[in-house]
C-alpha cells in the first residue's frame, strides 16, 4: 500500500514557474543603519506571485491556479488550530510567497505542499499515515520537503536579507561586558552566523508548519503545552542547519543560565514547584523545548526597524530574557 501511494504523489506533474526576478540587486550598504533595508521587508506579491495566502485560520496553496488544474483546489486548505500560529499567518504566507518568487524558481516548495496533502488524502492514500504514523510521517515530510537544494535555498535567503552585525563593539555591549563579566560566558554569545541558523530554522518552521497542523487535526492529534508534539516536528531542522555548532544545545544552556539566575532570585516558586515533583532541570527542558523551540522559534523575524536611540534593531532573534523574568 506504501509503495503504492508513493508511486501516486511521484506523478504529480512539476510547475512550470511564472516568470520572477532573476535575483535581488545588490544596493551599496549606507553607513546610516537606519536607512539599510532588505527586499524580504519591501517586497509585497501581486496578483500573479500569490502562491499562498491565508483565509481566517486557513493556509492556503493556490494548486489549482498554479498547476492550471481545478480539480486540484480541494487540496488548497492547510488548517492551523493554533491561536499563537493563526495570530502569525500574515508573516508566513509573505515570507513564503518571497521565497518561491525569488530562491525557488523551480518550485519545490509548491509541489511538496502538494505531494505531502495528497499523502494525508485518505482517498489517495487510504490511512498511510495515522495518528500512531507520525514519526514515519515526519521522515517522509523532510524527504520530500527539505531537499538539499531547498536548504541551500533557504540558506541563501538568509544570508541576502540578513542585516544586523551583532558583533560590532558598541560602546554598549563593551558597558555589558563589564558589568557583567563575572558571569560572562563565552558559551552564552550569539554570533552573526548563529542568528542566521536561527533565522534559516525558523524560516523552515514557517513553511512546515501548516503540513504538521493539517496532520494532527486530520488524525486527532492533541497539541498543547504538556506534550512535545509541535518539537518533534521541528527537531531535524536543528540537524540540518547546524553548521560548526550545535544550536539546540547552546539553547539549552543560554535557557539553564537564565533559570538559574531565576531561581536565585525566586527559590520559593522553585521549591513549591519541586514539591510537585518538578525539578529545575524538568523547568529547563521544558521552557527550551515547549516554550522557546515549539512557540517562539518560529516567530523569528528579519530586521526591520532600526532603533536609532538604543542603536540597535527593534526585531531581537534570541530575546530570552523577557520570557523569563
Amino acid at each position: 500500500m506504501k509503495r503504492k501511494a508513493m508511486q501516486i504523489v511521484d506523478e504529480i506533474p512539476g510547475v512550470d514557474p511564472p516568470s520572477s526576478d532573476k535575483g535581488i540587486s545588490e544596493v551599496p550598504e549606507p553607513v546610516d543603519p537606519g536607512k539599510r533595508t532588505s527586499k524580504i521587508n519591501t517586497w509585497r506579491p501581486g496578483k500573479n506571485t500569490t502562491y499562498v495566502d491565508r483565509d481566517g485560520k486557513i493556509f492556503v496553496v493556490n494548486f489549482d491556479k498554479i498547476f492550471g488544474i481545478p480539480k486540484l483546489k480541494k487540496y488548497n486548505r492547510f488548517v492551523i488550530n493554533k491561536t499563537s500560529y493563526e495570530n502569525q499567518l500574515d508573516i508566513i504566507t509573505r515570507y513564503t510567497n518571497f521565497f518561491i518568487h525569488f530562491y525557488d524558481k523551480e518550485q519545490e516548495l509548491i509541489n511538496a505542499y502538494l505531494k505531502l496533502q495528497m499523502t494525508m488524502d485518505p482517498e489517495v492514500c487510504g490511512d498511510l499515515y495515522g495518528p500512531d504514523d507520525m514519526k514515519a510521517f515526519i521522515d517522509f515530510l523532510y524527504q520530500i520537503m527539505f531537499t538539499p537544494t531547498m536548504v541551500q535555498k533557504i540558506k541563501q535567503m538568509v544570508e541576502d536579507n540578513y542585516l544586523d552585525d551583532i558583533e560590532n563593539n558598541s560602546d554598549e555591549k563593551k558597558k555589558y561586558y563589564k558589568a557583567n563579566e563575572k558571569k560572562h560566558l563565552e558559551s552564552l554569545e550569539f554570533t552573526n552566523q548563529h542568528i542566521k541558523i536561527l533565522l534559516a530554522i525558523s524560516f523552515g518552521m514557517k513553511i512546515l508548519c501548516p503540513v504538521m497542523f493539517h496532520f494532527c487535526a486530520s488524525n486527532g492529534i492533541k497539541i498543547d503545552k504538556t506534550n512535545l508534539v509541535i518539537f518533534t516536528f521541528y527537531e531535524p531542522l536543528f540537524d540540518l542547519f547546524n553548521e560548526d555548532c550545535n544550536m539546540y544545545n547552546k539553547l539549552y544552556v543560554y535557557v539553564k543560565t537564565k533559570v538559574l539566575e531565576s531561581n536565585a532570585n525566586n527559590s520559593t516558586i522553585f521549591e513549591q514547584r519541586e514539591i510537585f515533583g518538578v525539578d529545575l532541570y524538568s523547568v529547563i527542558s521544558q521552557f527550551t523545548k515547549v516554550v522557546l523551540i515549539s512557540e517562539n522559534c518560529a516567530k523569528y523575524k528579519f530586521n526591520e526597524h532600526w532603533n536609532a536611540k538604543q542603536k540597535k534593531y527593534a526585531e531581537n532573534v534570541v530575546g530570552l530574557t523577557p520570557w523569563l523574568n
